[in-house]
């Protein structure tokens, strides 16, 4: 930490500041919180190289303005490609990013992911991951039907990982994958300019036109709220059966350009069609 100077912080920063400002700027964000921790534990001294204001504002143009609420999201039609790439790479960051893909699921639900929370990966019960309320955005639990090449990966990552920390671990021992694991690793693969989050809207806009999914089975599989506080009293169900071939469905639309892929996600379910209202 105590080496890291403001020629570094340049080094990462400039090749993406105009190209991917979005990521750009909340990595630097997120540089600049981490050299202040550093320095307050006593890791490194003097000003922070990865400061704004009075320091890289000086140095780089402008900041934009960010959008909020709005994920830059990209077009379903372009996953199928980003996914063969995926499956092409190892590790930890690759395999949850297709996770996360395949569950319409954002980034802080699944990178803390345990395995005490996965049910049936070996064929007793229907597979199922259930989302703690205190990482799911509703803030209730969240049930998401895994569809075959889901569970595959989960049982890579048992494979050469165990079970004993975090289904996706970080490099640090003990450490699920960290908070920008997704985007930058999306930025290295030369499509920074979406998110990791923008997935879900991807997933969404797929769901209606293609699948035909109804107005609620999607909003359930993505953990939204349907309707005002009124019907969300009376409408409890959590559609699991209507949204798994749903999701069996987005996996096998997802993995449709993966050359040679063998298994069950290379030819659509006979129980999918558009049986999702």
């Amino acid at each position: 930490m105590a080496e890291v100077d403001t020629e570094a912080v340049l080094t990462l920063l400039k090749p993406r500041w105009t190209k991917t400002p979005e990521a750009a700027q909340r990595l630097q964000a997120r540089l600049e919180k981490v050299l202040d921790a550093a320095k307050v534990r006593g890791l490194r001294t003097g000003d922070n190289p990865a400061a704004w204001k009075g320091h890289l504002e000086a140095l780089l143009s402008k900041k934009v303005t960010l959008s909020r609420g709005h994920h830059p999201a990209m077009p379903y039609a372009d996953l199928p490609a980003l996914v063969a790439e995926l499956r092409t790479m190892e590790g930890p960051t690759a395999r949850g990013l297709e996770f996360a893909i395949l569950c319409a699921s954002r980034s802080g639900e699944v990178r803390p992911t345990l395995w005490t929370e996965f049910r049936g990966l070996d064929g007793a019960k229907p597979p199922l991951w259930t989302i703690p309320g205190d990482r799911a955005e509703a803030k209730v639990d969240h049930d998401v039907p895994l569809s075959p090449r889901a569970v595959a990966i989960l049982k890579e990552m048992r494979r050469d990982h165990g079970e004993a920390g975090y289904v996706f671990p970080g490099g640090r021992a003990g450490r699920p994958l960290a908070n920008m694991a997704f985007n930058l690793l999306m930025d290295r693969m030369g499509c920074g300019q979406y998110t990791q989050h923008g997935f879900r809207t991807s997933f969404r806009d797929w769901a209606a036109d293609v699948a035909d999914a109804s107005f609620e089975v999607a909003g359930r599989a993505l953990s939204h709220k349907i309707g005002s506080s009124v019907p969300q009293s009376y409408l409890r169900t959590k559609y699991i059966e209507q949204r798994r071939p749903l999701m069996q469905q987005w996996a096998d639309y997802c993995g449709a350009a993966v050359a040679g892929h063998e298994g069950p996600t290379a030819e659509p379910s006979a129980a999918q069609g558009k049986a999702v209202h």
